[in-house]
Formats: C-alpha cells, structure tokens, sequence
C-alpha cells in the first residue's frame, strides 16, 4: 500500500483504490463523473442514497473487473489492505479511506476538516480479490 492523496472533493473513492492497488491518481479514473452526477442530484434530492451510489460502485466494480479484480463486501475486519467506507452521523453522505484489520491506515483527506465523532460508527468494507472462475470453484467444492 502506497498512500495517494485525493485531489478532488468526491475523489476519497479513487484514492483509496490508488493507494491500495499502488498506482498513481492519474491511472485510476474518477467515477464519480460530475455530469452525470449533476443529472441525478438535479433531478430530486431524494434520489441521493437510490442512485448515485449504485452508479459509482457500478463504475468502480465494472473498472475493477476489466482488471481481473472484484469487490467482495463484508462486515468482518480481515488483516489485509481494503476499502472502508464509513458514514456521516447525519447519513449524509460517506467517506473512503483504506483499513487494515480494525484499523484506518490511510485516510486520502489531504487536510481533513472533519472529527472521528462527525461519523455515525456504521462503516462496512470492501475486499479487493481476483476474479474467479466459477467452474473451478464448484468443481473444487464438489470434489471437497
């Protein structure tokens, strides 16, 4: 894991994933396209939590898996690098940075304005694996 800073307001995403793949910002795009962004949020702001986060995570998994990587969620803390996306005490909104086991290793904020009690406690992370193939893994559970 190589820390890389996030250099917009909506990048902590992208940085993460730079930080903990250890590629620069620049090889790493920005999924949160401000177009489509600015399309969404205008057509209500009840549409926030519906669909903004399923098209970010959609363009993030679709990068990924173009790379022989996938996404596997958990609530468990495992002792490797991943991504832990924890959420705003209003539930406004939420923040990445990059967890190791229980811990945040690596927060992409350059100058956070923000306290540990600004976030509710609730955070879930994601686990950045290889792609499977699907038939080895049922023959492999088959012959177990």
């Amino acid at each position: 894991m190589i820390p890389v800073w996030q250099t917009t307001i909506s990048g902590c995403e992208r940085a993460s994933l730079a930080s903990i793949l250890e590629l620069s910002i620049e090889e790493v795009p920005d999924f949160f396209p401000a177009k489509e962004f600015k399309e969404i949020y205008t057509r209500s702001e009840n549409k926030w939590f519906s669909d903004i986060p399923s098209l970010f995570h959609q363009n993030v998994e679709n990068w990924l898996w173009n790379r022989g990587l996938m996404i596997i969620r958990s609530m468990c803390n495992f002792n490797v690098y991943h991504l832990k996306t924890l959420i705003w005490n209003n539930f406004a909104g939420a923040h990445t940075v990059v967890g190791y086991g229980y811990k945040i290793v690596h927060d992409p904020e350059p100058f956070p304005t923000y306290l540990p009690s600004d976030f509710a406690g609730h955070s879930w992370n994601r686990y950045i694996v290889p792609t499977m193939d699907c038939t080895n893994l049922i023959s492999s559970i088959k012959g177990f």
